[in-house]
């Protein structure tokens, strides 16, 4: 079965799902490439014996052009391979794809990588999408929460494809861990509005006032640095509060820390969150959808978006009860194996068959 996966960039949830789902289904027998619309940054993993067609015209000041060449990109790019079915990530390029392949006979699967409860288009993009999806062979959301976006419109089409989870190289031991140790908070996010980053300085400060042997590690990049570090300087935490940049090795990183932060705004599937899980630690989560209970379960707390007085209470009972942290922590591990690469596989091949027939 040979797929083709258009996506926006190699970076990203959506772009890192989309390599995770090449690299994963060539393991199982799946000849899957990849179409990455708009490059803006190398790929995560080794692709190598992975196809790429990279749009590398899609650089005008025009977005009118712009999107007309990716959608002539696609249907060349089709045209040329014999492919079995295209899947697309994102809204807006399923209904490019839908479009750019009128008149073929050819599956395409508009797959949701993100909140489409919460981000629906508007306006005339809205529309585009309905006219889209109709001819959409299958729709794909990310928990069964999120089928009914639309008014439930599509569900009648629409299946859950959950991120894929890899197995972390090495997982905590807490048995290793010391009678008086530093609590390793940590978090894994673009540093932009959406992640909610002061919003989880200004709960870290409130946790390090009642337990100051505690510190807090964020890893990414992106353009509220400045204003993050400012924060963390006004607050007197240049110290405790860790700004340390990318890393090309999450699981590494992640399993050196004890707790898992997130206090986003909004979110599809938290791949860091799920990376997290895979190393067996225990989180405490902004409950930005009713998903995000379902993936952490008993592994983590979910509290509601921006109660800080909840978020602090519940990481403050973790730092002082390491056998809860232990027991979530386990619990997490356990829950991540649900996602693992041949179970989501498994989904996304009935799918695929589904569409095809």
């Amino acid at each position: 079965m040979r797929l083709l996966i258009i996506v926006d960039d190699y970076s990203g949830g959506a772009g890192n799902m989309a390599q995770l789902l090449a690299l994963n289904g060539k393991k199982q027998g799946l000849d899957v490439s990849l179409l990455p619309l708009w490059v803006k940054s190398r790929p995560r993993y080794n692709l190598s014996g992975i196809k790429c067609f990279e749009n590398r015209a899609a650089n005008l000041k025009s977005r009118v052009l712009n999107l007309l060449r990716a959608m002539v990109f696609i249907r060349r790019t089709v045209a040329a391979e014999d492919f079995d079915a295209v899947v697309s990530f994102i809204t807006n390029n399923s209904i490019l794809a839908v479009f750019a392949l009128l008149g073929k006979k050819m599956p395409v699967i508009a797959s949701e990588r993100h909140n489409i409860k919460a981000r629906i288009p508007e306006g005339m993009w809205r529309l585009l999408m309905r006219l889209a999806y109709c001819r959409a062979s299958r729709v794909t959301v990310q928990f069964e929460h999120f089928r009914d976006f639309d008014k439930g419109r599509f569900r009648h089409k629409t299946v859950v494809t959950p991120n894929i989870i890899q197995a972390a190289p090495a997982v905590k031991d807490y048995r290793r861990q010391e009678d008086t140790p530093v609590i390793h908070f940590v978090s894994c996010a673009r540093l932009v509005p959406v992640k909610g980053l002061d919003t989880m300085i200004e709960c870290f400060k409130k946790i390090h006032d009642h337990n100051p042997r505690t510190q807090l590690n964020i890893y990414g990049e992106g353009r509220e640095r400045k204003y993050l570090q400012g924060l963390v300087i006004r607050y007197g935490l240049e110290d405790t509060v860790l700004l340390r940049g990318k890393t090309s090795n999450p699981y590494a990183e992640l399993v050196k820390n004890d707790i898992y932060l997130m206090t986003s705004e909004q979110e599809g599937f938290p791949n860091a969150l799920g990376e997290a899980m895979a190393v067996g630690l225990p989180s405490v989560v902004f409950e930005c959808h009713e998903g995000i209970r379902d993936l952490v379960g008993a592994g983590g707390f979910a509290v509601q978006p921006g109660d800080q007085q909840e978020f602090m209470k519940k990481a403050l009972l973790l730092c002082q009860d390491s056998e809860l942290r232990e027991k979530m922590g386990k619990e997490a591990l356990s829950r991540s194996k649900r996602y693992r690469p041949e179970r989501v596989l498994k989904i996304w091949k009935k799918c695929i068959g589904e569409a095809i027939c």
